[in-house]
């Protein structure tokens, strides 16, 4: 099935999980440029449907065939940018609070994922205390710099209501 874009599910028949598949130009019939995800199964925990599909052009995808590098920090910034960009319908997309954002959590972190704080227990790129809190946005909390940025954010918002609110409340406290 396919909800357009070149974006497809399909269900391997001898474990029924549900895998997904991009085709890089889905109008030139060639199957040549499909790129296959087999080793990244579906979440289907909690789908209802028996039929996915979508209205063409209403629909845009974007996948990386690599996992994201986390040692690579300007990777990671670009992923935070672009996790905070559309957090909570891009409330946030704006350089002003980027700015902020980048200055905090590179005092706090360097962007580095495996930051400790052994004094405080202080955890990774958003300095979670105690890192195990971010175990509510996945079990890899220890070694994704996007589960980490995606608690990060939630953080902020429930905290500080904008990076920059957290920003101004670290410069006064050295700590959010």
């Amino acid at each position: 099935m396919s909800p357009g874009g070149g974006l497809y599910y399909g269900r391997i028949a001898t474990t029924g999980a549900m895998y997904w598949y991009k085709d890089a130009d889905p109008a030139d019939g060639s199957g040549t440029d499909i790129a296959y995800h087999n080793d990244t199964p579906v979440n289907t925990g909690g789908w209802t449907q028996e039929l996915l599909s979508a209205q063409p052009g209403t629909f845009s995808c974007t996948t990386s065939s690599d996992p994201l590098d986390g040692t690579d920090i300007p990777a990671v910034k670009a992923a935070g940018r672009d996790l905070m960009n559309t957090y909570d319908g891009g409330v946030w997309n704006s350089a002003t609070q980027w700015n902020c954002l980048d200055q905090l959590w590179t005092r706090e972190s360097g962007w580095r994922y495996w930051a400790d704080n052994p004094s405080s227990s202080a955890y990774g790129i958003p300095q979670a205390l105690p890192g195990s809190k971010m175990d509510a946005f996945g079990d890899d909390w220890r070694t994704n710099p996007l589960t980490q940025i995606k608690w990060g954010l939630s953080y902020i918002d429930g905290r500080y209501g904008t990076p920059c609110a957290a920003w101004n409340h670290f410069l006064n406290n050295n700590w959010y």
